[in-house]
């Protein structure tokens, strides 16, 4: 379901779905999350901010581990000081 959302071009959409899997006792794996970081580095920074919220807090995710990598690099890129820490 995550990956077809992307495949369309709308990953936005299931933002909610990734923020609310523990609820909906769904576990996105590490190589879907991939895909979204990807997608989402290429987008806009405000998109990749949705993206990265959608993440926090949800101690049970297993992200990937550029995720936080890339988040410095998009926030530093961007002059987003409070984004880098």
């Amino acid at each position: 379901m995550l990956l077809k959302a992307l495949e369309l071009g709308h990953p936005e959409t299931m933002l909610e779905v990734i923020r609310l899997h523990a609820e909906l006792a769904y576990h996105p794996s590490v190589k879907v999350l991939d895909a979204y970081i990807a997608f989402f580095k290429n987008a806009t920074y405000d998109k990749f901010q949705l993206f990265f919220h959608s993440l926090k807090g949800n101690f049970f995710l297993i992200r990937p581990h550029s995720l936080h990598i890339t988040a410095i690099e998009l926030a530093s890129k961007n002059n987003d000081s409070k984004g880098v820490l």
